[in-house]
């Protein structure tokens, strides 16, 4: 004979589980498992897009791989040395052939990364060919979208692959999701730190106190959504400082000389530099960016970390966070693969305060670094780079 559950137990209970039901509404990446899975007894097939060789790109993809590698998705792996540090295609062609795993397969033919293509129908052929691939397969689980172009090639209606855009510098800006905290799209989710520029910018100001800071940015969508212009623009009224701009053309042929130009034009004018993102500058142009920087005694804050900072800089945040952020898009990509919709899992994960600084820098410049900075600093450079 069954016996009646109380009438209190059911209110109870009922209570308990509405309480977990409002948590994971609130707090819904807690509610999905990492664990590793498969798709009803197969690997997760992932595929790789970016729309060109950037630096940053093979640096998140081996984090995010370490990251599924403690997680327990993919056994241990020892990297082979790299050719180049901005060649992803390599790394992937080796990850396809030699990562052990019972879960994840990175699909050799499913690595697609364009040229940096300028013109809009180059652009368009671009995307033509991996959406092609995506619409008229159904081979491919999950795909890594790489930077602006990646994720703005992705962010279509016109496929339903989960896709993690990686290593964008801001995707509301470029267009990929609607806003920090909703992508727009089922299928679709970036990673956003909404307040990194402004943050940079705030301790920038806060130690050098310039009244006139120079930036440099490629002269189109693409090159101002990866500087964050107008974040920057905007941070200049709010701390009421003079913004001097130099625009590089995009045509790509002239565009790193430009660039170096448009720095040997700022340094004498300004009284700092923020050192943008732009993915045409590769490590052998920054002693020529540098340089004039160092001649006329400007400090300078490197957006994108660093990199730039072992070639002069005085500062920029530090890759310290690269772990971090590899367990962010791993534990994501764990999530969806056990069951979540990219839409239904937080975007938002910003940088950490982490400091970065060269010391060389700083005595050629003439400038010190106040107490309360040095507190900061987790990464000291004591000479300057002049070979990449």
């Amino acid at each position: 004979m069954m016996s009646r559950v109380p009438l209190f137990l059911k209110i109870i209970v009922g209570l308990f589980f509405s309480a977990v039901l409002a948590f994971c509404v609130q707090a819904k990446q807690e509610c999905f498992s990492t664990s590793p899975n498969l798709k009803n007894g197969q690997k997760w097939r992932v595929a790789y897009v970016q729309g060109g060789p950037y630096i940053h790109y093979r640096t998140n993809l081996i984090s995010l791989l370490e990251a599924l590698r403690d997680l327990n998705w993919v056994e241990p792996f020892q990297l082979p040395e790299a050719k180049s540090n901005d060649d992803t295609e390599e790394l992937w062609q080796w990850l396809s052939k030699n990562i052990r795993s019972n879960y994840i397969e990175f699909v050799a033919d499913a690595y697609w990364c364009g040229q940096w293509p300028k013109q809009e129908e180059e652009k368009a052929a671009f995307k033509e060919k991996v959406l092609s691939r995506l619409r008229t397969s159904s081979d491919i689980d999950l795909v890594l979208a790489f930077g602006t172009l990646g994720g703005q090639i992705m962010a279509e209606k016109v496929h339903r692959i989960p896709t993690l855009v990686m290593s964008i510098a801001d995707a509301v800006a470029a267009g990929v999701v609607e806003s920090a905290s909703d992508s727009g799209f089922d299928y679709i989710h970036a990673r956003v730190d909404s307040t990194r520029f402004e943050r940079q910018l705030e301790l920038f100001h806060r130690i050098v106190q310039f009244d006139v800071l120079g930036i440099v940015y490629e002269d189109s969508d693409i090159g101002r959504s990866y500087a964050g212009v107008t974040r920057i623009q905007n941070m200049a009224k709010k701390l009421g400082f003079h913004l001097t701009e130099c625009k590089a053309p995009s045509d790509k042929t002239v565009v790193v000389q430009k660039t170096i130009e448009c720095y040997q034009y700022l340094a004498p004018i300004v009284d700092a530099v923020y050192l943008t993102y732009d993915v045409n500058i590769k490590e052998a142009h920054l002693p020529d960016i540098i340089a004039p920087l160092l001649a006329y005694k400007r400090p300078s804050f490197s957006q994108s970390g660093p990199r730039e900072v072992k070639y002069g800089a005085l500062m920029g945040m530090t890759d310290v966070s690269y772990k971090e952020v590899g367990f962010f898009h791993a534990s994501t990509m764990a999530k969806i693969f056990n069951g979540a919709k990219p839409r239904q899992l937080n975007q938002e994960f910003p940088n950490p305060y982490r400091l970065a600084i060269n010391v060389e820098t700083e005595r050629q410049i003439g400038f010190q670094f106040p107490d309360s900075i040095l507190m900061m600093v987790d990464e000291v450079y004591t000479d300057i780079r002049t070979v990449p």
